[in-house]
């Protein structure tokens, strides 16, 4: 008999073996099961797609939205001889292009058409190219109201590349080489869009806010049309007409940059007056920094102006305050200029003009009732409200 084996038979070991072993025994009990057959067959437990974000698929033109909810382009749309791509005529109403096209006929028809004084209505995520018309016409219709425009690209359209009425928001959109207007706005705000190579203005709007919006390469129109409008930190640059046209009243051109259009970096028109235009740079414009045949009433300050071919700041209206401006201009061309003493009551203070060759060049037409500060040299000026020559 083995060591191991004379241990495990020792009678005073045998007893203690068994009490380890009883306190590790395990008891079973006996209990009730239930039934092992399922209820019934096995059913789904997750929701669908159309019952979290119920929505209606638009997968052919024309198409006509006549019930208000949320619609969405299941692939490119190319249109042939139809007026309307999709004509929308419901309150409440999503379209989401899903990031594909609406292509149209060229010879006629608008992309998306609203058809009707219409509220909530929003379009996003897609282009809407090559309609005979506008590519979106939210205007002609009526006078929808409460409307959303974002992450579009609209161009090569016969008409505005966006029309729309008051009360819009469009955001984060391209407007490119339509025939018209990029985009054409009575009222709302405009942020984060681009307008490049339309034929009219890239951006006509009426009573609007625009901001953080680039024109450039647009035709005969300009960069952009102001009528009672705001425009801030935008940029105008390289258009075939005006930088900004302001019409209307109370136009306000802030922190704007406006260089090499081939007319007037900023035009005040004939019924225009009561402006802001400051925190500016207005650079190589082929005719004037602003031009001024309005109705007066501005307020000019703080704007940097360098070597715009026919003068920096020209002015053939009342009433208007010039001060704090920089002036950089040639010999022979006008800084700042009061066109006739025939005009009263501009307050010309606190500017600097470099360039004319002559301080009557640089500051031209002061007499009669306009109020000039005095002009001098920083050196020898002592009126806080003179006016610098070089």
């Amino acid at each position: 008999m083995n060591l191991l084996a004379k241990y495990i038979m020792n009678p005073k070991i045998v007893p203690l073996i068994a009490a380890v072993c009883s306190c590790f025994a395990i008891t079973y009990s006996a209990r009730a099961q239930g039934s092992l057959t399922p209820p019934g067959a096995p059913a789904p437990t997750m929701k669908t797609l159309a019952q979290i974000e119920p929505r209606t698929p638009i997968s052919s033109l024309p198409y006509v939205i006549t019930n208000s909810g949320s619609y969405y382009v299941t692939t490119n749309l190319t249109a042939t001889n139809i007026n309307t791509g999709i004509t929308i005529i419901a309150n409440q109403v999503t379209i989401d292009l899903g990031g594909f096209t609406l292509q149209g006929p060229a010879v006629s028809g608008v992309g998306i058409y609203v058809g009707g004084s219409l509220t909530n209505v929003v379009l996003r995520n897609g282009s809407v190219t090559g309609w005979g018309s506008h590519g979106v016409d939210a205007y002609n219709g009526g006078y929808p109201r409460n409307m959303l425009f974002e992450h579009l690209t609209i161009s090569g359209n016969g008409g505005h590349g966006l029309y729309t009425e008051a009360g819009s928001i469009v955001r984060d959109c391209l407007f490119i080489n339509n025939i018209n207007d990029g985009l054409n706005s009575v009222g709302g705000e405009i942020s984060g869009c681009i307008a490049r190579k339309n034929g009219g203005y890239g951006f006509e709007t009426s009573y609007a806010t625009l901001h953080h919006c680039l024109a450039e390469y647009n035709g005969g129109g300009g960069g952009f049309s102001l009528y009672s409008s705001r425009a801030l930190d935008c940029n105008s640059q390289f258009n075939s007409g005006t930088g900004f046209d302001c019409f209307g009243i109370g136009d306000a051109i802030r922190k704007c940059r406006i260089a090499s259009n081939n007319g007037n970096a900023i035009h005040i028109n004939s019924d225009n007056g009561a402006n802001v235009i400051e925190d500016c740079e207005i650079e190589n414009n082929s005719l004037y920094g602003i031009y001024g045949p309005g109705t007066g009433g501005s307020f000019i300050a703080r704007n940097n102006f360098s070597l715009n071919v026919a003068g920096g700041i020209v002015i053939s209206d009342s009433n208007n305050y010039i001060e704090g401006n920089h002036v950089v201009t040639s010999v022979g061309v006008h800084g700042i200029s009061i066109t006739s003493s025939g005009y009263t009551n501009n307050v010309v203070a606190k500017n600097v003009v470099v360039g004319g060759g002559s301080a009557s060049n640089n500051y031209s037409n002061i007499g009669g009732a306009n109020d000039f500060g005095p002009i001098g040299s920083a050196a020898s000026a002592t009126s806080p409200w003179a006016n610098i020559s070089h």
